[in-house]
């Protein structure tokens, strides 16, 4: 899987090694994930980059919940949810129709009503 923006990208390879390079560097390099120190065997959870990640992610949600604070920072919120699923939604129309679709952006989710 690769992730590309305007300053790096990043890689996680076949075996979920994961790799970053910022403009203007010449090679990739092996980035080290935070280490989530856990019980794998107590938690039912496999010991993999994966549910590493989840428990670091878990533990930024319990720490803004008990700050009262409804996001937590550098995560996906809510909104962006429903835009990454108004495009793939544009992609598939047009897919179907063999033609451009534009894909504005909507109210939002505080405009949505159902």
């Amino acid at each position: 899987m690769a992730a590309h923006g305007s300053e790096a990208s990043l890689l996680l390879d076949a075996e979920s090694r994961l790799w970053g390079q910022r403009q203007g560097e010449a090679s990739f390099t092996e980035l080290t994930p935070e280490q989530a120190p856990f019980d794998a065997r107590a938690l039912r959870m496999p010991d993999t980059p994966w549910s590493r990640a989840f428990l670091v992610f878990a533990r930024e949600m319990a720490e803004a919940l008990r700050a009262g604070r409804i996001e937590v920072p550098d995560a996906a919120t809510l909104e962006d949810g429903v835009r990454s699923q108004e495009i793939l939604d544009a992609a598939r129309r047009s897919h179907a129709e063999a033609a451009w679709t534009p894909c504005l952006p909507t109210a939002g989710v505080a405009g949505r009503r159902g």
